[in-house]
């Protein structure tokens, strides 16, 4: 399974391909590879392209783009599905339990484009994902304060910056 927003495309006829068999010969359950962001019409590489390897390096930052994700059928189901309470951090969420059962398969290459625009949702509600991301991600740090300083420090520090990017 994968799901793809309406802007979001794959890039060419070998990318379900190419996450099938990284699936297979993995004999993971999910899997993920590169996207590029198509801004009016010029393709540009994400800034994260990087394997997953561990779930701590997940909780730092949503870096899987969800375009270029994977997964079985059954293992979507038994961990849920999809949160549909969350409207912008959905797959986060989704993410964050895959990689507490199981490191997913990483497919070095571009396999979908993530269309950015000032209408997508991403862009005209970027404060709104900002801070459900960060919700979603204090569901699965815990409630030890030491263990949770970190991230919101990381936060605000974020947080500071998108003030002054908008």
């Amino acid at each position: 399974m994968a799901h793809l927003h309406g802007d979001d495309y794959y890039l060419g006829p070998t990318s379900v391909e190419m996450a099938a068999n990284a699936l297979t010969e993995s004999k993971k359950r999910w899997a993920f590879g590169r996207t590029l962001s198509d801004i009016d019409g010029k393709l540009i590489p994400h800034r994260w392209q990087v394997a997953l390897r561990s779930r701590e390096q997940l909780l730092w930052t949503n870096f899987i783009p969800h375009a270029a994700t994977f997964y079985r059928r059954d293992f979507f189901l038994e961990l849920g599905g999809f949160d549909t309470s969350l409207k912008y951090a959905m797959d986060y969420d989704m993410w964050l339990k895959m990689v507490s059962v199981e490191i997913p398969a990483y497919v070095d290459a571009e396999i979908a484009a993530f269309r950015r625009h000032a209408g997508s949702v991403s862009n005209a509600q970027y404060q709104k994902a900002f801070q459900e991301d960060h919700e979603v991600r204090r569901r699965y740090i815990g409630r030890n304060p030491l263990v949770r300083m970190p991230y919101e420090a990381a936060h605000l520090w974020r947080a500071l910056r998108l003030r002054r990017n908008f």
